[in-house]
C-alpha cells in the first residue's frame, strides 16, 4: 500500500515478488581448528537463528559433506557481516586468511587477515561487505594460516562465578538485503 499524502509504504511485504524480510544468522559454535598449514578450509557453520531461516530466503546447510554452505532463494544484493574469533595456542607466529567464495569462486577483496603470537595472542577479524548473489547461489567462508596452532575458537557460555554470560561464537555471519537491492 503507497499512501500518497506522506510518501509512505505501508504493509509491503514484498517488491518485484521478492520479500523484503530475507535474512539470515548464522554461527560457528564449536572450535575448529586447521588440519594443515596454508591449505583453504571452508568454516564450519553449524547453528542459525531462527532456526529454520530457510522461511526467510536463506538457507544454511548445518551438516554433511557441504556444512557451512549459505544459499540464496533471490537474486538481491546482500550486506554480508561476519566476525571471527581466532586464539593463538602455542608459541611461534601465525598469519591467518579468511574470505568469502560465491558458488565456489573466491570473491574479490574479500578476505581479512590477521597475525596471533605470544604478544597477541587473541585475534577478532570483522568486516562488512556488500555482494551481488543471483538466485540458487551459495556462499561460504574459508580460512587458511601458515600454522595450524590458531583455531577459530568457541567459547562455552558459562553459568555461576562471577558472573553468567552467553557464549562466543567461533564465526558468526548477519545476511540481510542491501537497501537498493531490487534488480
Amino acid at each position: 500500500v503507497l499512501n500518497m499524502n506522506s510518501n509512505d509504504i505501508i504493509n509491503c511485504g514484498t517488491i518485484n515478488n521478492i520479500p523484503l524480510n530475507v535474512y539470515g544468522n548464522y554461527f560457528a559454535t564449536v572450535t575448529q581448528t586447521l588440519t594443515a598449514t596454508n591449505t583453504p578450509t571452508r568454516v564450519l557453520l553449524n547453528f542459525d537463528v531462527p532456526s529454520s531461516s530457510s522461511d526467510n530466503g536463506i538457507t544454511l546447510t548445518t551438516s554433511g559433506s557441504n556444512q557451512g554452505r549459505i544459499t540464496f532463494d533471490y537474486t538481491a544484493t546482500y550486506n554480508i557481516t561476519w566476525s571471527a574469533y581466532l586464539l593463538h595456542g602455542s608459541s611461534g607466529s601465525t598469519t591467518s586468511f579468511i574470505w568469502i567464495r560465491r558458488n565456489g569462486i573466491d570473491i574479490t577483496a574479500s578476505a581479512l587477515t590477521g597475525n596471533t603470537n605470544n604478544s597477541q595472542n587473541e585475534e577478532t577479524l570483522a568486516t562488512s561487505l556488500q555482494i551481488p548473489i543471483t538466485a540458487n547461489q551459495y556462499i561460504e567462508f574459508w580460512w587458511a594460516a601458515s600454522a595450524t596452532n590458531t583455531p577459530l575458537t568457541a567459547i562455552a557460555a558459562t553459568t555461576g562465578t562471577p558472573y553468567t554470560k552467553p557464549g562466543v561464537p567461533a564465526f558468526s555471519v548477519s545476511i540481510t538485503t542491501a537497501a537498493s537491492y531490487i534488480p
